[in-house]
């Protein structure tokens, strides 16, 4: 029996109509009429397509959105159909296409996922989209009153979406409170994203009165309001997020555009300054007179800056510095004078400081510590400038629009490691920034060779600059620990990390989530050393650092990490609970076509093949591929794992011939990526080798597991587990050969190995065991063999039902031994127990 089987190297709702009040009021109500007063029946239809319409969510100038159900997954989804029905213009066709597009290159927790666009048999264009069970931003704070920590919290997560969303060059141009929905459980997801870049500012402003203004215009930022395209850019949905944030902590609006002229409206958005917080009498949030002339209303006041350039650069740097207020930092946005600098030391150490009698040499003896802690300011904020003009030089170096053609990341990071150390020599830390930027791309993109050098020049840079315990260093061995997770070095990335963790333990505490972030990542490398007992403590120990600060998305992903340890156990029931409630969690959270669900299926179906289950792994493996496949591109390492693995699964039951091509394309695939001597080409050579095993061609199978095994020993040591598994195949296939004197001592330290790091009933140390005792029963040493598959027995019933294939072939091949034996009573006992057992 052949023992190839390995786990994968990379271990590693309702959507609500537009309406635009304040954050005060009460949002629109679900009328499903023009007029909410009117008694007229809902007109809609009784399906579109496939989907059965529920009722109508919703309406604006270019769509119709209706509650629906699907029937194939069944859920019931958001269904946005195009306006004009059959008879729709090419123009808004290409429009809504465009909206769909851009909706499905965006996979983020807190943006609301796109499903599935088309059109109907009868001509109406469609998409299905998430339907989220919550309520708008406005309605959310209303009937929650919730606190200013929570609201800054939630603020926060809505500045990552929209961030994510700039990443991948969407801008959205129409946020605004109806455009935000908080569901269940108080995370926000982030509606209609592509819609107003698609649109311009034509769509979103709609006219009630003549001459007044109802709609999106008191979001807009003043280079919308003047009309001219050519100025908007990711900025324009800063500005929206500073209104946003403003309605947040006063409940009202910065400017009155309500009941006004459009060229009132728009004249107050070019030219009057946001009305002060302290002028904000009976204002709907009572505690905004606290917030008068403070760190916030500094914060919220760039964010509404007229000029784009005086605002914060990216919707990141506005959240980063609603961070720095909360952990009592320096603000970017705050002229930092040395009195202010002083307070905020003194409120971040808690010192009694005495004003009255000591406050004059304090002065003198925090001056120079004040004007370091400006100079960081100050450096942070041209930092955040520098990057974003050199990201947009190396975007426009490869424009695609000039070169007439698609442009590939790999082409604009190539254009920016040419030019990158000549542009930043005299900003060290911009370069380093950019540079660990780029390496993880490269490492993601899984062009490894690329990514080394960038990280390395990162992590030396910052440790020039800092010295050994700054937080960035903690980030810069992260980045740099994963490529040698992902290229087999996982001792190397384990030291790393260590180095990574005790910083974060320093500097934020060892119950912090951003520590537990990093012991994951420790866990991770020790588990591929083969270091179970310590992994599975630090995996624990961020399991429970994260249930008590309720980061459920980071737990689902350490669940599933844990999972996977338990799975290499042997402790299959443990593991699968695990995985089930991590994977529900992360589909919850990721959506349909997220990458980090291809891992997780892929794990998966490891775990139902192990456990006898061979057609639901075969579909978890299927589903692992395409979703792979579809977001990391078909040359990925990733696709190449999930790929041979699915091959594993055909060949063990009994398809070796529809295997064989696909262990070729995942070696193909895995040398083209990582080179010849990658330690996870073993996997693939393993088990490529098992198929010719199966196909009785020993001459082709014999090369392989030697060149896997002599692969592992060298990149993992002689004791690693997975060197006992190439040992144990390289000793099967001598065995099958005749040649035992060979195999045996193989075999012998394939299950002292197996023994010392996996336990002595692991299933691999069982699958090992029962190839040796077959040896001995063909050296005629039937006590010795009888004596294991007796172990063996006890060993795989404690791990599996009773009608797995292992326990079957088990019980037949003993009861050869006992026909061999001449007691043939015994033995037909067990061909029984084997015969129920099928």
């Amino acid at each position: 029996m052949a023992s190839g089987d390995r786990p994968p190297d990379d271990l590693d709702p309702t959507l609500p109509a537009g309406d635009d009040s304040t954050l005060s009021s009460d949002p629109n109500t679900r009328s499903t009429s023009d007029d909410a007063g009117s008694s007229r029946p809902d007109a809609r239809p009784a399906s579109i397509g496939s989907y059965t319409i529920l009722g109508k969510l919703g309406e604006g100038g270019m769509g119709v959105v209706y509650e629906a159900e699907q029937q194939s997954p069944h859920r019931k989804v958001a269904l946005k159909v195009v306006r004009g029905g059959h008879f729709v213009d090419d123009v808004s066709i290409r429009m809504f296409q465009r909206e769909a597009e851009t909706l499905g290159r965006l996979k983020h927790p807190g943006i609301a996922a796109i499903y599935e666009s088309g059109r109907t048999d009868d001509g109406q264009h469609f998409f299905a989209m998430e339907l989220v069970p919550g309520t708008t931003l406005g309605t959310y704070v209303t009937k929650n009153d919730p606190s200013l920590p929570d609201r800054l919290a939630l603020y926060r997560k809505i500045c990552d979406a929209v961030n994510y969303a700039h990443q991948r060059g969407v801008i959205h141009r129409d946020l605004k409170p109806s455009n935000i929905l908080v569901d269940e459980t108080g995370e926000p997801k982030v509606l209609d994203f592509g819609l107003a870049r698609i649109t311009d500012t034509t769509e979103t402003t709609e006219l009630s009165e003549v001459g007044a203004i109802k709609g999106t215009l008191a979001y807009m930022s003043p280079e919308q309001a003047r009309g001219n395209p050519d100025e908007i850019d990711l900025r324009t949905d800063v500005y929206s997020l500073g209104v946003i944030l403003y309605e947040l902590l006063t409940g009202r609006r910065p400017y009155h555009t309500d009941h006004q002229s459009i060229l009132d409206a728009v004249r107050a958005i070019l030219e009057e300054m946001p009305a002060p917080f302290g002028s904000l009498t009976g204002s709907a949030n009572s505690g905004v007179g606290g917030l008068a002339g403070g760190e916030l209303e500094t914060i919220t006041r760039k964010a509404l800056e007229k000029d784009p350039d005086r605002r914060y650069q990216s919707a990141a740097a506005l959240s980063d510095d609603i961070e720095r207020h909360l952990t009592n930092q320096p603000i970017l946005a705050h002229p930092p004078s040395t009195i202010y600098q002083l307070r905020k030391l003194v409120v971040r150490n808690k010192l009694p400081f005495a004003f009255a009698s000591t406050l004059a040499l304090l002065l003198v003896g925090f001056g120079i510590w004040m004007s370091v802690l400006f100079s960081r300011a100050e450096i942070a904020r041209q930092e955040s400038e520098a990057v974003t003009d050199f990201l947009s030089d190396m975007l426009a170096a490869v424009d695609p629009g000039e070169q007439g053609r698609d442009v590939t990341v790999r082409e604009v990071l190539d254009e920016g490691s040419k030019t990158i150390g000549d542009e930043f020599q005299e900003q060290p830390l911009v370069h380093a920034r950019l540079l660990r930027t780029m390496g993880d791309v490269y490492r993601n993109l899984g062009i490894y060779d690329e990514a080394g050098p960038l990280l390395q020049q990162a992590l030396a840079i910052h440790e020039d600059e800092f010295g050994e315990d700054h937080i960035e260093i903690s980030s810069s061995l992260i980045s740099l620990g994963l490529l040698h997770k992902v290229n087999g070095e996982f001792r190397h990335a384990a030291e790393l990390f260590e180095r990574s963790l005790a910083i974060r333990e320093e500097k934020f505490g060892p119950e912090h989530p951003r520590t537990a972030y990093v012991m994951d990542h420790v866990a991770d490398a020790l588990q591929g050393a083969g270091e179970f007992d310590s992994s599975r403590a630090l995996y624990e120990r961020a399991i429970a650092i994260y249930e008590k600060n309720s980061e459920s998305n980071k737990l689902a992903t350490t669940m599933t990490d844990l999972a996977l340890l338990l799975q290499r156990k042997g402790e299959y029931e443990e593991a699968q609970a695990l995985y089930e409630r991590g994977v529900s969690m992360k589909e919850a959270e990721l959506g349909e076509d997220d990458p980090t669900l291809g891992l997780l299926y892929n794990n998966m179906a490891i775990l139902l093949k192990k456990t006898g289950k061979t057609d639901e792994a075969r579909a978890y493996y299927e589903k692992s591929i395409a979703i792979r496949e579809k977001t990391l591109g078909p040359d990925h390492p990733d696709v190449a794992t999930s790929i041979g693995n699915l091959a594993n699964l055909l060949s063990q039951s009994g398809k070796p011939e529809e295997a064989l091509p696909l262990y070729e394309r995942s070696l193909a695939i895995r040398e083209k990526a990582l080179g010849r001597n990658d330690p996870s080409l073993a996997i693939a050579l393993n088990n490529m080798a098992n198929v010719y095993l199966l196909m009785e061609d020993y001459e082709a199978a014999r090369p392989l597991h030697e060149r896997a095994l002599a692969i592992r020993e060298e990149s993992l040591g002689p004791d690693h587990p997975e060197v006992a598994n190439s040992l144990s195949n390289v000793a099967l296939l001598l065995d099958l050969t005749g040649d035992y004197s060979a195999a045996k001592p193989l075999y012998e330290r394939a299950i002292a190995i197996q023994i010392a790091k996996l336990g002595a009933d692991h299933p691999d140390a069982a699958l090992t065991m029962h190839n040796l005792a077959g040896l001995h029963r063909s050296l005629g040493e039937f006590e010795e063999s009888e004596v294991l598959y007796e172990r063996v027995q006890v060993m795989w019933e404690k791990k599996f039902r009773s009608n797995h294939p292992y326990i079957i072939e088990n019980l037949t091949q003993h009861a050869t031994l006992l026909r061999m034996m001449g007691r043939n009573g015994a033995a037909e006992v067990l061909e029984a127990r084997a015969a129920a057992a099928r």
